[in-house]
């Protein structure tokens, strides 16, 4: 989970997309997953918290807690700096690896 959030702070999409569960990366290619990505942002990642885990069902749904702010930096923008923002997440296990799950 931390990796694929320092691949996004990073901007290596590729390695973002490598996360994404094998049943999305057979219907979406590596280019229009990285068409959907935003380059006007820096992010930092400040934690993650598992808010839920079904051993059963093999889900876990995630909170990922990040500062973001704009990476063009406009008079309104350059007031606020790094705002915080929470981000939930839903990961798949599929034979024993952890995906991210889009349909989170």
């Amino acid at each position: 989970m931390r990796g694929r959030w320092q691949a996004l702070i990073d901007r290596d999409f590729e390695a973002v997309y490598a996360y994404a569960s094998p049943n999305y990366r057979a219907v979406f290619s590596k280019s229009m997953f990285i068409r959907n990505f935003s380059y006007s942002l820096d992010w930092q990642l400040t934690a993650v918290e598992v808010l839920a885990y079904d051993a059963e069902a093999a889900v876990a749904s995630v909170a990922v807690r990040v500062m973001s702010k704009p990476i063009k930096q406009t008079s309104v923008s350059a007031q606020f700096g790094f705002m915080p923002s929470t981000v939930r997440e839903r990961w798949v296990s599929i034979n024993g690896e952890w995906w991210h799950s889009a349909s989170g």
